[in-house]
């Protein structure tokens, strides 16, 4: 029983260590990223199944290794004397690395799943993406710059337009950006998609409708962001949205890992 919690709970590899079998947990590890692996490379090349998650096959090896694990561990009902890592201290020391490993990298990176459409195109409805949260350590957003921030209760992806001090005007009538008093440029490249350009900086962003525009004057120490589906997303432009003060920036967002209902999108990366 202990065998088969530590193997449904935590891994299969760590259920082999309580077993006496650290090669087959090195084995079971190693599986676990080669099928990740695996999954994220079928996909990038158009060979993984649209609607089928990476976590099935991982599932799978969850089983097998709790199969495996209990089979080991019958055999020693009476009596068993293994090595440190059988024991419960030696379990504990390895959860314990196992987890500030974890914690290690969710220092540097967090991952997100797309929950609406407000950044199409570039972000797709349910993409699985990468947020670098050292990305601003030592400098801060720059315009172009898709992010993840929080508001009153919600996390959610925008693009940095405005900076600190900035002046942006959006005329919702031309579909016009202008910063500073420069127009982004603007590059029809089909019905309700055209790839606007700030400085060096270029994007696609899509357009529905109409939607709100006016004046507004980025204050110290916030930033003006704008949904890339510009006549569908909640942002700076509305009063309640407003600018995002600095510290509600999370991270930069760098790519898409994965799109259950699109997998060809693994690896796309976010500009």
């Amino acid at each position: 029983w202990v065998a088969f919690l530590i193997a449904a709970l935590a891994t299969p590899s760590l259920a082999m260590l309580y077993v006496g079998r650290p090669m087959r947990a090195g084995v079971y590890l190693a599986l676990t990223l080669l099928v990740s692996l695996g999954a994220f490379l079928l996909a990038r090349q158009g060979l993984w199944p649209a609607g089928l998650s990476f976590t099935p096959p991982l599932y799978l090896l969850t089983v097998v290794g709790i199969v495996d694990a209990i089979r080991i561990a019958v055999q020693h009902t009476t009596t068993f004397t293994g090595p440190w890592f059988t024991t419960w201290r030696g379990i504990a020391a390895v959860t314990v690395a196992l987890v500030a490993l974890l914690a290690g990298y969710r220092m540097f990176f967090a991952t997100y799943v797309t929950p609406s459409g407000s950044m199409l195109p570039t972000l797709q409805v349910n993409d699985q993406f990468v947020v670098s949260k050292r990305a601003y350590r030592d400098a801060a957003p720059q315009r172009g710059d898709v992010v993840a921030l929080t508001v009153p209760g919600l996390l959610v992806i925008k693009r940095v337009v405005g900076l600190p001090g900035d002046v942006v005007v959006y005329d919702p009538g031309s579909r016009r950006l202008t910063i500073n008093g420069v127009a982004a440029g603007l590059e029809n490249l089909e019905p309700n998609v055209v790839r606007e350009t700030i400085g060096d900086r270029s994007y696609l962003v899509q357009h529905e409708g109409r939607s709100r525009g006016g004046r507004y004057e980025v204050p110290d120490g916030h930033y003006f962001v704008l949904g890339d589906n510009r006549d569908n997303s909640q942002d700076s432009r509305y009063d309640t949205f407003s600018f995002v003060p600095a510290a509600n920036v999370l991270g930069k967002v760098t790519f898409v890992y994965w799109n259950t209902r699109d997998p060809v999108r693994a690896g796309t990366a976010v500009d």
